[in-house]
């Protein structure tokens, strides 16, 4: 009974679950990452007892290590060290699990995974930077920008700079920034849910990465490239006179969309809005390049009326606001302010309105619109 509960977790997780790093075929390998990256121990030993290869790797060259790394979850990380997992794995771009840690804030499990031994990409690879500038003025940019977005922020928010070559990590394919800054507000909580699985309480937050606006066509020019291979890729947050800001889907509210989530984190970026993207809001349509107008057109293309709900999560996300399994609204993965209406069949004909499944069938699909991002 464990055992078939436990495949069918990885059923639900790979219809519902980020985008990774493809494996060639959907093999126990595929099913391994997947659960690796949501932190199902469970899941993860009934594939490895049915013969699942550890250290098998995606096109990103990444492991099951690397993605429960990325997600923080140390259980996991310890579960594939004690069966086997290589600790020292480099992915494509030279990054080892550690370097997955240390980008994605995980304070503790970057100490166990020291304690192991673990290395860093600067014990393996040159450390790739975009900008020439020295890092003494990288700094007073940063504690510059840092002063001035305190200043704007709701009670309870907090704003951290980080500035250390090798600590500030990089979404895929770009390298390190001039500087990092974190917000954070330890006093709201909303619940880690992902599908029936529940990981308890998290803290909203946000990582935005400061790149020269030299590098603009270069870092839009990834970010274009990157959006369809990983869950840790590159997004352009907002232009500014000196700067291009960076993020990724990983860095807000720990991955996590839903709608309470959302709610959590709405008045950081109300606050924001007037720094990022001027004190006159501009409108959706204005935020969207050609190029993300362009991949989601062809997205919304593979999709039709026959489709499941699987495949819609493939190239959209849930937004928030009114609905229920029969209806909803989603926005494009490449693009947050790129939306499509979907209504459904249900797969069961005695299917509640608030239950959905991957099999559930696509019966109208919006063209795509424009609109901003709903916080409920």
């Amino acid at each position: 009974m464990r055992a078939m509960f436990g495949m069918a977790c990885v059923a639900v997780m790979l219809a519902a679950g980020p985008v990774m790093g493809r494996v060639v075929a959907v093999s126990r390998e595929a099913k391994l990452m997947s659960a690796a990256r949501d932190g199902a121990e469970g899941v993860l030993g009934v594939l490895l007892d049915d013969g699942a290869r550890i250290n098998t790797t995606d096109t990103l060259g990444r492991t099951a290590l690397h993605y429960a790394v990325a997600g923080g979850h140390e259980a996991t990380a310890r579960m594939l060290l004690d069966r086997g997992a290589d600790l020292n794995a480099m992915d494509t771009e030279g990054h080892t699990p550690l370097a997955l840690a240390y980008a994605g804030g995980h304070t503790q499990l970057v100490a166990f995974l020291q304690s192991k031994g673990a290395r860093s990409d600067g014990d393996v690879a040159t450390t790739r930077t975009i900008s020439p500038v020295s890092r003494p003025v990288y700094s007073a940019q940063a504690e510059t920008m840092a002063r001035s977005l305190r200043s704007q922020l709701p009670p309870g928010w907090t704003c951290t700079v980080t500035t250390e070559p090798g600590r500030m990590g990089h979404p895929h394919g770009l390298g390190e920034p001039m500087f990092r800054l974190d917000f954070e507000n330890r006093d709201v909580k909303f619940p880690a849910e992902h599908g029936a699985i529940s990981k308890g309480q998290l803290s909203p937050c946000l990582r935005l990465h400061f790149h020269s606006i030299d590098e603009q066509r270069e870092i839009e020019r990834v970010v274009e490239a990157e959006r369809v291979y990983s869950w840790d890729i590159p997004t352009t947050y907002a232009v500014l006179r000196n700067h291009i800001v960076v993020s990724s889907p990983g860095w807000k509210n720990h991955g996590y969309s839903t709608p309470k989530a959302n709610a959590a984190i709405a008045p950081l970026l109300a606050a924001l809005q007037p720094a990022m993207h001027g004190s006159a809001s501009p409108r959706p349509e204005d935020m969207i390049t050609t190029a993300q107008k362009d991949a989601a057109e062809a997205d919304r293309r593979k999709l039709s009326p026959g489709s499941t709900r699987a495949d819609l999560l493939r190239y959209f996300q849930e937004e928030g606001g009114l609905s229920n399994a029969r209806q909803r609204t989603y926005v494009h993965r490449g693009c947050e302010v790129l939306k499509v209406d979907v209504k459904f069949d249900p797969t069961e004909t005695t299917q509640s309105v608030v239950k959905e499944l991957p099999t559930d069938r696509i019966r109208e699909i919006s063209p795509l619109r424009p609109g901003w991002s709903i916080q409920d």
